[in-house]
């Protein structure tokens, strides 16, 4: 009779005891972040008339920048950034077309002029406003969606660029030509995928009520990035001669991009995230 109490008294104990034990974690409640993306921007867009001779190849960059990051719940938050960036381009042309006089038509070899001085000349301020979404793993790690929009602002505007090209013997070839009168800032929309890694990050067990808190830590994401634009930040034309065909037509540039971001958060303030109560 005694053994019998004693393991039903034990029972309840097991039962009622760990009811109120709940397990939470921290989570940054705001923080001040610093990034840096390697991106691969948009190559010109032309739209040819004629024979397609001239070509442009997807370009190298970066985005750099800071922002400050606010929970407004415990899994959702606002973004705030400010960035800058260089939007490349560059020119593939031809300049080995071979002609055979017996058919009168012409080839195209296998050597392009590569304008890699042209690369780099736009540079742009980025302010962006982005929504977040956090899916909580573990007290160390988190994944995240992030949506929103940028302000992209030309540093130098107006502007024009032009590329010519002349043979050996003075004959024209080529001619490149873009310029913007007509706006100075466009707006992109991007989306963001990302993994979130918690330094120093600890689990803490209050019975009933916060009591008590500990430092979670900063943290360390990297972001699949999507950058898209409809709008185009130059527009112009280009042309060759003395060939035997024709090859001309329009050519613009755009803001799209596809990058990697990585980006180090300093966590100014914390909050408890429940994430399960114990049996």
């Amino acid at each position: 009779m005694t053994l019998t109490l004693l393991v039903v008294m034990f029972f309840i104990q097991k039962l009622f005891g760990q009811a109120d034990t709940t397990q939470f974690i921290l989570i940054p409640n705001n923080q001040i972040k610093f990034t840096l993306a390697p991106v691969i921007y948009n190559n010109l867009n032309f739209q040819h008339k004629g024979k397609k001779v001239l070509k442009s190849l997807n370009t190298f960059s970066g985005v750099i920048g800071m922002g400050y990051d606010n929970r407004i719940g415990n899994t959702w938050g606002v973004n705030l950034d400010a960035e800058m960036s260089v939007i490349p381009r560059n020119l593939l042309i031809p300049y080995d077309i071979i002609f055979d006089s017996t058919t009168n038509t012409a080839q195209l070899g296998r050597k392009f002029l590569w304008l890699n001085d042209f690369f780099y000349q736009h540079f742009i301020y980025i302010f962006s406003v982005s929504l977040e979404k956090l899916f909580i793993k573990d007290h160390k790690t988190f994944y995240s969606i992030q949506a929103g929009a940028k302000l992209n602002r030309l540093v130098a505007h107006p502007y024009e660029e032009s590329v010519g090209m002349i043979l050996e013997d003075t004959t024209r070839f080529f001619d490149y030509y873009m310029e913007n009168y007509y706006q100075r800032n466009f707006f992109s929309y991007f989306l963001k995928f990302g993994l979130i890694k918690v330094n120093q990050a600890k689990k803490i067990y209050i019975q009933n009520e916060l009591k008590r808190s500990s430092r979670g830590g900063n943290t360390m994401q990297v972001n699949l990035v999507i950058n898209y634009s409809p709008y185009k930040i130059g527009k112009g034309w280009y042309r060759f001669y003395n060939l035997p065909f024709e090859s001309y037509g329009t050519v613009n540039l755009g803001l799209n991009y596809l990058g990697l971001e990585f980006s180090y958060g300093l966590t100014l303030t914390e909050r408890p995230y429940k994430k399960k109560t114990a049996e």
